[in-house]
C-alpha cells in the first residue's frame, strides 16, 4: 500500500516509508533516512543527527497512518469488551479525506540514542485511549533493535472544512 494514499503529507515532510504492520490498536513503520535529506546540511553539518522533532513526527504520522486505515469510530460490542479496550471500525474513503490529523499534545519524551544518515528506524505506535475525536498515543521508534526515542502523544481528527472556516477569520 502506497503510504501517500493514506497521509496527507508529502515530500519533503514525509517521515513514513512503508506500514509493516497495522492491528486495531497498534501500527508498526519505517522509514530510512538516507542522507539527502535537506536537514542534514544544517543539523549537523560537521555531525549530521536527524533531529529529535523530525523523530517525533514519524509517531506522529505513523499514527495518522492507523486513523486513516483502522478508524476513528467506537463499534457497539458486548459491554464487558467495550469497558476494556476501544474497537475502531474503518473510516469510509470519503470520509477519512474530509478530515485532518492534528497533534494537540506530546509528553514524556526521551531521547536515548541519535540517529544517522544512512539509518532506518521502526516506528512503533500504539493506542492507550480514545474519547471522541481524541486519541491517545504511545510512540517508540527504534534503530538497530534499541529504543531510540519514546513519546506519549494526543491527536485528533479536525474536520478540514472548520479549519478552512479558522483560517479565513486569522
Amino acid at each position: 500500500m502506497d503510504i501517500r494514499s493514506l497521509l496527507p503529507h508529502r515530500e519533503p515532510f514525509l517521515f513514513v516509508d512503508n506500514l509493516v504492520a497495522i492491528s486495531d490498536r497498534h501500527v508498526i513503520a519505517e522509514k530510512t533516512f538516507t542522507g539527502t535529506e535537506a536537514f542534514f546540511a544544517g543539523h549537523f553539518p560537521d555531525m549530521p543527527i536527524v533531529p529529535g522533532v523530525l523523530l517525533c513526527e514519524c509517531a506522529f504520522q505513523a499514527a495518522a497512518a492507523w486513523l486513516a486505515t483502522v478508524g476513528r469510530n467506537r463499534e457497539k460490542g458486548p459491554p464487558d469488551a467495550a469497558a476494556t479496550s476501544p474497537a475502531v471500525v474503518k473510516l469510509a474513503p470519503q470520509e477519512s479525506r474530509s478530515y485532518l490529523p492534528v497533534v494537540t499534545r506530546a509528553s514524556d519524551i526521551q531521547f536515548r540514542q541519535p540517529v544517522y544518515p544512512g539509518d532506518t528506524v521502526r516506528i512503533e505506535v500504539s493506542l492507550e485511549d480514545m474519547a471522541s475525536n481524541a486519541y491517545r498515543f504511545v510512540g517508540r521508534i527504534f534503530k538497530n533493535q534499541k529504543l531510540a526515542v519514546r513519546l506519549e502523544f494526543i491527536c485528533m481528527l479536525v474536520d478540514k472544512s472548520a479549519l478552512v472556516d479558522q483560517k479565513g477569520q486569522s
